[in-house]
């Protein structure tokens, strides 16, 4: 089965990766790759520092689902995956989930947010 020889694979290029030295785009320090975080939309990687930074810095100016690979000529966003597996602040990871969910609700045609003040719950909504 090539599948699981492509897993051992990845996992031999990861182990060989955390022990040695790279240099992070954002900060330019030379750190061991244990202290690198992938981002799985692209495979580029910075240190965790520098990304929790990053992404910390983006939602405290309001950008919280705009937030892109630090990799100038990348611009994929950081997906949900990237945001819960860096070590936010459990209050930013909070803030990510209620825009993630407000997001996929305006995305549905048949569920918005009820439009009486201050009510805050679902509703079922028909457009015509």
């Amino acid at each position: 089965s090539s599948a699981a020889s492509d897993v051992y694979k990845r996992q031999a290029q990861r182990r060989s990766f955390n022990m040695e030295e790279h240099q992070c785009k954002i900060c330019v320090r030379k750190l061991l790759g244990e202290k690198f975080f992938f981002l799985s939309g692209c495979e580029h990687y910075f240190c965790l520092e520098c990304i929790v930074e990053m992404v910390t810095l983006s939602f405290k100016n309001g950008q919280i689902g705009n937030i892109c690979c630090a990799e100038a000529s990348c611009k994929k966003q950081l997906n949900d995956i990237d945001i819960k597996n860096i070590g936010l602040d459990d209050e930013y990871v909070e803030k990510y989930e209620k825009f993630s969910l407000h997001n996929a609700i305006a995305q549905m045609d048949d569920l918005g947010w009820c439009p009486l003040p201050g009510c805050g719950s679902l509703a079922t909504i028909e457009r015509d």
